[in-house]
């Protein structure tokens, strides 16, 4: 039986080993191809004026980093002070970066309409219980025709769907718990675990628009495979490839969900 602690009480917990954890081939690949993504959604945008939430140790910003040569400003919020202060000591802060203990769903520091992409990576919006008022939060402090980029955990994602056929104790609801890859921590925080139809009402409701979905990971979190591909990396963008290519259409199979959205314009 895991502990189930507050969120920012159990990413406190891992930040010390948190970076370690993520090192293994798979989540390499994954890293690069959300690099890949972000510079294809904010390739137009000239000096563009990033939020990203819950962003851990810097993560995005690292990546936003390594891909985009005009520059960007970036400010990143996580509700774990451990978390932030290995970000600061990694990556520092001036007037182009900074980081801040925050919580989703209270961006009040931040003017409405102020920056031109929101992002959230690696699903650290599914730890946000109160969706509803971080997604208006998000909503607010975009600029008009401003971005949005969310992965958020698949409540339908096909390592759960096997997990819950095999094992009863497991189940596909919207809220459980969630402890995170590799950790072998007997503790986990509570998550939510979206579909595209809980995400398509909570940000149609608001005044998203152009709102679309892709997938990340379909079959790798499986064990039997996971630990197959990770004695042969270099099967692993062959693999990738292959998932993407014959399940592209179906994101919510996928360990990740990807949102992409827009602020209307006609405010």
């Amino acid at each position: 039986m895991k502990t189930i602690l507050k969120t920012d009480v159990y990413y406190d917990n891992v930040a010390n080993f948190y970076d370690d954890l993520y090192l293994d081939d798979i989540s390499i690949y994954e890293n690069e191809a959300i690099r890949k993504m972000l510079v294809e959604f904010i390739k137009d945008l000239d000096r563009p004026k990033i939020l990203d939430l819950g962003c851990g140790t810097g993560l995005g910003y690292e990546l936003l980093s390594k891909s985009i040569p005009h520059g960007f400003f970036y400010s990143g919020i996580d509700i774990a002070p451990q978390m932030i202060y290995k970000a600061k000591r990694q990556y520092g802060e001036d007037q182009y970066i900074n980081f801040y203990i925050e919580d989703m769903t209270d961006l009040s520091m931040f003017d409405d309409n102020s920056f031109s992409v929101v992002m959230s990576l690696f699903g650290s919006f599914s730890h946000v219980i109160d969706y509803e008022r971080g997604l208006s939060e998000i909503y607010r402090i975009l600029k008009p025709g401003g971005k949005l980029f969310l992965m958020t955990y698949s409540k339908y994602s096909i390592s759960s769907i096997i997990s819950t056929s095999i094992r009863l104790n497991c189940s596909m609801a919207f809220k459980r718990p969630y402890n995170i890859r590799n950790s072998k921590e007997q503790m986990a925080c509570d998550a939510l675990f979206y579909s595209p139809s809980i995400l398509n009402n909570a940000l149609s409701a608001i005044g998203f628009r152009n709102v679309k979905y892709r997938g990340l990971n379909y079959f790798m979190e499986i064990d039997m495979l996971k630990k197959l591909l990770l004695k042969f990396p270099l099967l692993i963008k062959g693999w990738a490839d292959i998932e993407n290519k014959v399940l592209s259409g179906f994101p919510k199979f996928a360990h990740s969900l990807i949102t992409i959205g827009e602020k209307q314009n006609d405010i």
